[in-house]
This record gives C-alpha cells, structure tokens and sequence, in this order.
C-alpha cells in the first residue's frame, strides 16, 4: 500500500486500493505539522507545535510509521511518506 493523503476538511488516507480512513484530531495536527516542515522535525518539536505529549506522540508516529503514514529520518526526524 502506498497511500497519499487528502485534505478535505479533514484529513483521510486513500491508498491505492481506494480504501479510505478518515484520521483522529491527533493525526490531523500531527500531519498538519509535518506537511508545514516538509524537510523534516523532531518529535520534541512536533509536541511543542501541537501542545500534545511526548508520550502520547510516540505511541501515535510508531502506529503511523508501522502503518507506512510517516518516514523516521537517519536523523531522527519524521516526515510525510
């Protein structure tokens, strides 16, 4: 699978299977800032931007990356795949 991502209002997934996932709040702004600093960004950087916990962002960005949403960089910063 190979999404690409959507904003239509809200953000949704469309694989190419068209299958589509409409994503939580948390999601929204995670991609939201990921899309505004395309060369990449730290999670401390993304929990700062979106007021979220450290904690709580690792759990989501590992779901996100197992699920091919995200790319964590050599350098330890995430983008959009």
């Amino acid at each position: 699978m190979n999404p690409s991502l959507v904003f239509n209002a809200i953000w949704n997934i469309v694989s190419r299977d068209t299958k589509e996932y409409t994503i939580n709040q948390e999601r929204e702004d995670i991609l939201k800032t990921l899309q505004e600093n395309k060369e990449g960004i730290k999670i401390s950087e993304i929990s700062i931007i979106t007021g979220r916990k450290m904690q709580n962002l690792r759990q989501i960005l590992y779901r996100m990356k197992k699920e091919g949403i995200v790319i964590l960089t050599k350098d330890d910063k995430y983008i959009i795949r």
